[in-house]
């Protein structure tokens, strides 16, 4: 099966909303070092979730 083309849009809007959270907890928590924290947390998250996340897409 073909797998979605992803638009710049789309890859904009996800960027702007990974930012939008990083910089929202250091805002909120005062510390750059939290917001690094969650940067980190974040990247990890996705780099475990999205191979599953696209093996599961590929059986639709």
């Amino acid at each position: 099966m073909d797998r979605p083309i992803r638009s710049s849009l789309d890859w904009a809007v996800a960027a702007t909303g990974f930012i939008t959270l990083v910089v929202g907890v250091g805002v909120l928590t005062e510390s750059p070092l939290s917001a690094l924290g969650t940067a980190f947390f974040l990247a990890v998250t996705l780099a475990l979730v999205y191979p599953f996340a696209r093996f599961a897409g590929a059986n639709e």
